[in-house]
């Protein structure tokens, strides 16, 4: 029984980093979930006052302060199209290293916009309305659990 005691202590810390990342990971997705509504009908505002695409990515990316998660995955995107790559490309690569569906689809209707020629900024608003209606189902959804779950007492 004693010798169990070292065992137990060693799960325990090797356990703290990967509790670490994921705390950081599930702050990171939260803070791209909230800045990801506002950046789009930023995106839309800016391409109908005649921005492309670029450029309005450059005046989102800078008017956010670097430490906010979406602002880096867009200066990385901008580093990416300015060393060479493609911009299909770059926002796909975009989407994979960030692993959320919001910036994931984000990322398809900013590609098929500019594949078939549709309007960008008309294309933007409507993701941006559907996110936030998104949203909006899923804290009525939290709201409507907590009456049901039971208050644990200790």
């Amino acid at each position: 029984m004693a010798r169990t005691g070292p065992w137990i202590a060693l799960a325990i810390v090797a356990c703290v980093p990967w509790l670490q990342v994921r705390a950081a990971r599930r702050r990171r997705v939260a803070e791209m979930e909230k800045d990801l509504p506002l950046a789009m009908d930023l995106f839309a505002t800016l391409a109908e006052a005649g921005l492309g695409f670029d450029a309005a990515l450059q005046r989102i990316a800078a008017s956010q302060p670097r430490s906010r998660a979406l602002a880096a995955e867009f200066t990385a995107y901008q580093q990416e199209t300015l060393a060479g790559v493609p911009r299909v490309q770059a926002l796909r690569r975009m989407g994979r290293r960030v692993q959320l569906g919001s910036v994931t689809t984000f990322v398809s209707a900013i590609v098929e916009a500019e594949q078939i020629g549709a309007s960008l900024a008309e294309t933007l608003r409507h993701q941006a309305e559907d996110m936030r209606d998104r949203r909006s189902v899923r804290a009525m959804l939290l709201a409507q659990a907590l009456p049901v779950k039971p208050f644990l007492r200790w």
